[in-house]
């Protein structure tokens, strides 16, 4: 009896540590499931939902989603560009088509080419706790030059006009030279620990001492007051990040957080092209620890990043995306970083997220070709490009950060780059490394049709107050001008079903009895004759046992498993019908 109450006991002290691993995958294929809330695009091939943001700029306490559209055609103005606020509301539903559907606020380009909204954002960059709406055109024309491209801030305010262009910001911020990819990836964070917010401005084809497309990352130290008019060329930014070597693209990506557990916000910067030891292309993350003296320039070439994590192989494009999160929910911020190209086995492309929990002391140097990351995410079946795209949220309402994964080129059910999202609930981290694929993580949403790329862009947010964050999607060329996709913080109750026909054909049933010793009988049901995968696995993810493989036909099965040469202890099984995913727990007591 003492022995089973042991096992009883820590049955439960495992569940926390594997319930992400516990929970069917909630599939949602676009092509026959709405969302809840749907914006479609304006006119054709104008990129609706390129970049994506989430804040309150309208200062109600409810977060508005925010769109850039950088290839708005429109006024005789080619690829001016547009930025699209719905305002967040209790009632938020349906569909708006902006051919027909005004936004609550629309911002228009200044001229042709500039392509407004390539990147956008929220934050309270003037401190009157309303989050200020940032958007970017890179390629916009100013005194020195064409595309040379511009940031604009527009405070937030308790009203707007429906209709703004970017002349009426409240700052222009200009660029330093002509064809830089000014503004190209924004992000805010304290950096100097002053208690006001800096922008950070990617800048990925700067030069920079002699070396072509080194890249720069720009910080614009948060302040009460600002100008109208910042013009890098003639007033220096108060910190600048300097790319190391040619062609290199310094600052496609960018993210703030304290992930060294000082109090300082951190810079953590993407540079996907770096070439490294294990060959051309492997990419890099740096990490540049906040202080209360910044100096005015860090030169990589000169300096070396407070951290520098190398990517696995050439070609993998680590740095893409970077996000940070706490997602084990300690009060720590963690590091999440894309690598779209990465190419586990014999697979190509299919894409790796890795995470790194945050730490008082960093390594100097961490090289994933010969030190695996805590827990790596990998793309499994028709996952490709995952990790082009990251975002943060809140979405199953505990306290541990979900990660929001964008596949824009993956190809599911034949549709050729539909595109997927994956979203991976937060959880502790383990002792041990951890590599995971898609198909053991808890929503993955499918492009609807073939060239969606639905994933270019991915965000979260409240969007409808009720408490939880939403999973938000773009699929930037869908019906041509593209859609955005909204499901509500509860998708997770959503049934993974594939064909509407038949909303229950597919099902897996909790083992009997459990606990058990030592055999026990699993039941499951399909549709069609699909090709079905039943395994077992301990609490480290090690596979035990193989209880179904091959076709079978349509209808209810069971199995039985004999556990006899297995300790006791808690194990996983894992149902794959074709598309459909499902685990369930069960406890061998002996």
């Amino acid at each position: 009896m003492r022995r089973r109450a042991f096992w009883l006991s820590a049955l439960f002290l495992c569940m926390s540590a594997v319930t992400a691993m516990l929970h069917a995958q909630t599939v949602i294929d676009l092509s026959v499931k709405a969302p809840d809330f749907k914006v479609t695009g304006r006119a054709s091939i104008n990129k609706t939902g390129h970049a994506l943001a989430v804040g309150d700029i309208n200062g109600d306490g409810i977060d508005d989603l925010i769109i850039g559209t950088p290839g708005e055609d429109e006024n005789s103005r080619p690829l001016e560009g547009r930025v699209f606020v719905f305002f967040g509301s209790s009632s938020l539903a349906g569909t708006k088509d902006l051919a027909v559907d005004a936004p609550d606020l629309e911002v228009v380009g200044s001229q042709l080419h500039s392509g407004l909204g390539s990147a956008v954002l929220a934050a309270d960059l003037n401190g009157d706790q309303i989050d200020d709406l940032i958007v970017s055109e890179p390629g916009a024309f100013t005194a020195q030059g064409d595309q040379t491209g511009t940031v604009s801030i527009f405070f937030g305010r308790t009203t707007f006009a429906s209709l703004m262009t970017v002349l009426d910001a409240d700052v222009r911020i200009e660029g330093e030279a002509a064809v830089d990819g000014f503004g190209q990836a924004l992000a805010r964070g304290d950096f100097n620990n002053d208690g006001a917010l800096d922008l950070v401005i990617g800048v990925p084809f700067a030069d920079a001492q002699g070396r072509a497309n080194a890249g720069k990352v720009y910080v614009i130290a948060g302040r009460s007051q600002w100008p109208k008019v910042i013009s890098l060329p003639d007033t220096a930014a108060d910190f600048v990040v300097v790319g190391a070597a040619t062609t290199q693209f310094l600052g496609n990506s960018v993210a703030c957080a304290d992930v060294n557990r000082d109090g300082r916000d951190d810079l953590v910067i993407g540079d996907f092209k770096a070439n490294t030891s294990i060959g051309v292309d492997a990419g890099q993350t740096y990490v540049i620890f906040g202080s209360d003296s910044l100096s005015s320039e860090y030169d990589l070439a000169q300096t070396p990043a407070d951290v520098t994590i190398s990517g696995e192989s050439e070609q993998d494009h680590f740095g893409i995306a970077v996000a940070t999160g706490d997602f084990d929910g300690d009060g720590q911020q963690d590091i999440a970083v894309g690598a779209r190209r990465a190419d586990p086995g014999n697979s190509s492309d299919v894409g790796k997220v890795y995470l790194f929990p945050s730490q008082a002391v960093w390594p100097k140097q961490l090289d994933l070709s010969n030190s695996a990351a805590k827990v790596t995410l990998v793309g499994a079946g028709e996952v490709n490009t995952l990790g082009s795209a990251l975002a943060v949220g809140h979405v199953d309402g505990d306290q541990r950060a979900d990660l929001i994964m964008g596949a824009p080129f993956s190809t599911p059910s034949g549709r050729a780059d539909a595109g997927e999202v994956v979203v991976s609930f937060g959880q502790p981290f383990p002792d041990a490394t951890l590599e995971r694929t898609t198909d053991d993580l808890e929503i993955l949403a499918l492009g609807g049709a073939a060239g969606d790329h639905l994933g270019n862009a991915v965000a979260a947010g409240d969007l409808n107050d009720d408490g939880l964050d939403e999973v938000i999607m773009a699929a930037e060329d869908a019906a041509g001008p593209g859609e955005i996709f909204v499901f509500f913080g509860d998708v997770v109750t959503e049934v993974a079903v594939r064909d509407p026909s038949v909303p229950n054909a597919f099902f897996l049933d909790q083992n009997f009895p459990n606990p058990f010793n030592p055999a026990t009988t699993i039941r499951y049901r399909v549709s069609g004759s699909p090709d079905v995968s039943l395994k077992v696995y301990d609490v480290t993810g090690r596979e035990v046992a193989t209880l179904v493989k091959g076709k079978v036909t349509a209808g209810e099965h069971e199995v039985t498993w004999d556990a006899a040469d297995l300790a006791s202890g808690l194990y996983i099984y894992r149902l794959r019908a074709g598309q459909f995913r499902a685990s369930r727990k069960l406890l061998l007591l002996k």
